[in-house]
């Protein structure tokens, strides 16, 4: 759940208490703003995580990891939330 996207699809799904994929509560954007709040509070980082997806090809867009970003603000920005305008 450390990654928007995932975050938003499980928060759409599964919340508030009672909510289930066939029948959401929130709307997507609602999903989604709660993820972007979540996902802005700060939390420690696990080490080696920038082994983890070494070719970019397969990394997910929503996969932050500021050092594959190399002083490119928009993209780690991109990345903390979502390829969303």
């Amino acid at each position: 759940m450390s990654r928007i996207i995932k975050a938003t699809a499980f928060i759409h799904a599964n919340m508030p208490l009672g909510a289930s994929w066939d029948k959401p509560v929130l709307s997507v954007n609602d999903a989604f703003d709660v993820a972007g709040y979540v996902e802005s509070l700060s939390r420690p980082n696990h080490p080696g995580g920038d082994q983890d997806f070494h070719d970019p090809e397969f990394r997910p867009a929503d996969y932050l990891v500021p050092a594959y970003f190399e002083e490119h603000k928009k993209a780690l920005e991109r990345a903390r939330y979502g390829p969303f305008n």
